[in-house]
């Protein structure tokens, strides 16, 4: 890892962390992370830098036998998209970004939904719970029982007997 992030600052050079971010369509902080050895890029990002800036793809990898200094220190450098081109590639991100907040903005409309009807559910199940506590109770009473223990009105003084024993 710490191979690949030297590799990278070689590759970036004399040019800014900003600019480099620029050409690369991602933050300086990405490129800071990536060259002080905090995250790895994934390998759309190696290939992408390794097509950007003439570097063996092989040599970022670490796979090239021979360490080959990219052509960079040798010839110009390749030129960075022209803001045409860069200003496209923002708005094609853009839209992707707009469509994936419709998606998300979809879902959670959906999971709003669920979560009034699973509330109106529990309501109901509540109320059901109550209605049949109240027929336990009315049906123990009926039965000469007493005082049921779903009976929410018995009376809950403690027994002249004594606390209650557990039966054997």
């Amino acid at each position: 890892m710490k191979d690949l992030a030297s590799r990278l600052k070689i590759v970036r050079g004399k040019r800014s962390a900003k600019e480099f971010a620029a050409l690369m369509g991602c933050s300086m902080q990405t490129i800071y992370r990536y060259e002080w050895g905090d995250r790895v890029p994934d390998e759309r990002f190696l290939q992408e830098l390794a097509e950007r800036t003439g570097t063996s793809l092989d040599w970022l990898k670490g796979d090239a036998s021979d360490h080959i200094i990219p052509e960079e220190n040798t010839s110009p450098p390749k030129a960075s998209p022209s803001a045409k081109q860069y200003r496209m590639e923002l708005e094609a991100r853009l839209e992707k970004m707009e469509l994936r907040l419709e998606s998300l903005e979809s879902e959670r409309r959906e999971l709003a939904a669920e979560n009034r009807r699973l509330y109106q559910e529990k309501e109901d199940v509540l109320r059901e719970n109550g209605l049949l506590r109240e027929k336990i109770a009315r049906l123990e009473g009926e039965l000469g029982r007493g005082p049921s223990h779903f009976d929410e009105h018995r009376n809950t003084r403690p027994s002249e007997n004594g606390p209650l024993r557990p039966r054997v």
